[in-house]
């Protein structure tokens, strides 16, 4: 019988197909938008450790989930573009069963270009 971690990579790597090769991908729920695995620490790492959390046993099943809500999202989406490209993805119903589908790509915001400073008009600074 596969363990708990196993059937959640399984999950999470069909998300991540549906994801258009974004660094992050958060999956629709219920007032929420989620990661899992590794889409989790890297949320982690720009919005905090609040929303972080593990669903393993703790032990010997680790598996980190970020939960970002709904309200929150634009902000979340915000900081989250300025480093990662992030894909938004639904789970959806049909005929052929059930599967996962991109809702958006946002790609990252920032170019890897460093940023010159404008010169001062002040001659005061010189």
């Amino acid at each position: 019988m596969p363990s708990l971690t196993e059937l959640k990579r399984k999950g999470y790597a069909l998300q991540r197909t549906a994801s258009l090769g974004a660094a992050i991908t958060l999956v629709s729920g219920v007032g929420k938008f989620v990661a899992h695995f590794e889409c989790a620490t890297k949320c982690a790492e720009v919005l905090g450790n609040s929303g972080l959390d593990d669903i393993g046993d703790g032990v010997f099943e680790v598996i980190p989930r970020f939960k970002i809500a709904t309200e929150d999202l634009s902000a979340a989406l915000t900081k989250l573009n300025r480093r990662f490209s992030v894909a938004l993805v639904d789970y959806i119903c049909d005929k052929n069963g059930g599967r996962f589908v991109a809702l958006c790509r946002l790609n990252p915001t920032i170019s890897s270009e460093p940023i010159t400073p404008t010169p001062s008009t002040n001659l005061d600074d010189y």
